[in-house]
Order: C-alpha cells, then sequence, then structure tokens
C-alpha cells in the first residue's frame, strides 16, 4: 500500500505543478493554487476555504523556502487523499506523522527541483552523481543534498538505483535506494570497491550495478550513484 500510494502522491504533486508551470517560488505558486500565505511564529498549514499557511518569522531566505514548499506538500497530502490513507493504515496520527513529514520533505524537493530541471540535468549528465551535484547546485540553497538525490532515485518507479552521501572517513550519512539490493546501509563504511572521491566524477563497477562518485565542492562529503545493470 505504501508504494503505491507514495507514487499516487508524488504524481499528484507533479500534476499540480506543472498545472502552475513549475512555478519554484513559494509565494507565487500558492497564489496560484489559491494559498493565502501569513507570517506567525510557526509554520503551519491550516485547512480552509482557502487555505492558509503561516510561516514562522524566525526563517528567511532558502529556509523558509523549503519550509513553505512543505507546507504546500501538506495541503497536497490531504486534497488527493493520501493523508487519510496513512492515517487509517498506521492507525493514527502519531504512528503516522513520520511518514507524514517524510513524503512531504520528499515533495517539497520535488516543488523546489522540478520536472523540467531533472530532465535536463539528466539529459546533461545522464544516471550520475553529476546529476545529483546539478540538481544541488540548481536548488541555490533550498534543497539539502538529501533532497536532490532523493529527487532522482524516486523520479522513475521503474528503475534500479541508489545514491549516497559520504563523510571524510568514508561513512555513509545518506542513502535513497529502488528496486536494488545495497552491500551496505547508513552508517557503513563503502566497500572498497567504490574509489576515493576526486573533483572529477570517477566510474566504476561494483557487483551487477554500474556506479559514478564525486566529491561535493567547498563539502567534506562525496556524492554516489549506482545504476542496476538490466
Amino acid at each position: 500500500m505504501d508504494e503505491y500510494l507514495f507514487q499516487h502522491f508524488t504524481q499528484y504533486v507533479e500534476q499540480v505543478h506543472a498545472g502552475a508551470e513549475y512555478q519554484t517560488d513559494f509565494r507565487l505558486l500558492a497564489a496560484n493554487l489559491g494559498i493565502r500565505v501569513r507570517p506567525s511564529q510557526h509554520n503551519s498549514l491550516v485547512w480552509g476555504e482557502p487555505p492558509l499557511i503561516t510561516l514562522s518569522s524566525s526563517e528567511y531566505g532558502a529556509r523558509q523556502g523549503f519550509s513553505a514548499m512543505h507546507e504546500v506538500a501538506h495541503l497536497l497530502l490531504k486534497e488527493c487523499g493520501a493523508e487519510a490513507e496513512l492515517l487509517h493504515h498506521f492507525g493514527g496520527f502519531e504512528e503516522a506523522a513520520p511518514h507524514i513529514e517524510a513524503w512531504c520533505n520528499h515533495a517539497a524537493g520535488l516543488l523546489l527541483l522540478p520536472a523540467p530541471l531533472l530532465q535536463a540535468a539528466e539529459r546533461q549528465y545522464g544516471l550520475s552523481a553529476q546529476t545529483v551535484l546539478n540538481l544541488y547546485e540548481a536548488g541555490a540553497g533550498r534543497v539539502s543534498l538529501g533532497a536532490a538525490l532523493r529527487r532522482l532515485v524516486y523520479a522513475d518507479s521503474q528503475r534500479r538505483l541508489a545514491a549516497f552521501v559520504s563523510t571524510a572517513s568514508r561513512r555513509v550519512s545518506d542513502l535513497a535506494k529502488l528496486n536494488i539490493a545495497l552491500p551496505f546501509w547508513f552508517a557503513d563504511p563503502l566497500p572498497c570497491g567504490i574509489p576515493a572521491a576526486a573533483e572529477q566524477q570517477k566510474t566504476f563497477a561494483l557487483g551487477g550495478s554500474e556506479g559514478s562518485v564525486m566529491r561535493v565542492p567547498k563539502r567534506s562529503l562525496s556524492l554516489g550513484l549506482l545504476v542496476a545493470e538490466r
């Protein structure tokens, strides 16, 4: 149920965003969708006619932009019926909340890194670590590396791939995968078959997958992508 519902939700987000011409400025998107936006002490969605998003006055710039898109995602989650299904499936709000928040974080990434941007990056770099880095940089500080890698990994439910972030000590600090088995997980050391990252992307083979890895500029982190052979 979760996988089907997740795809239903993300497809709805993409459909609504396309209807708004993939607007990435949260105020313009909110206006297009008939959502009021007001400053407040905290971020929230107030369901009503019209709906209201309140944004914390302590946040600004890129952080405020992500928070606003997260609240837009809450509205879309409710509109498409996915929130009610999650609440029913998990038996209540407390149990469903971690899943709701994770889905809305992912949807915020969809709204900030829309389909045309993803498609352009893939045309230029293919399925690679460079594509994730391109998305991250295109986000201009509004999205995390985690949001960028999930944007690529979950874009097509038929793909078999994984993306990861690793520290300077080669420990996995973030990871997303789809339809693929991996020989490592969160906090694990990277296998020896994955080469040390450099400024220029390196390619490699690991088991039945083709991979790429590169350093993230100005950060002590590396990005990697694995694509299973068909």
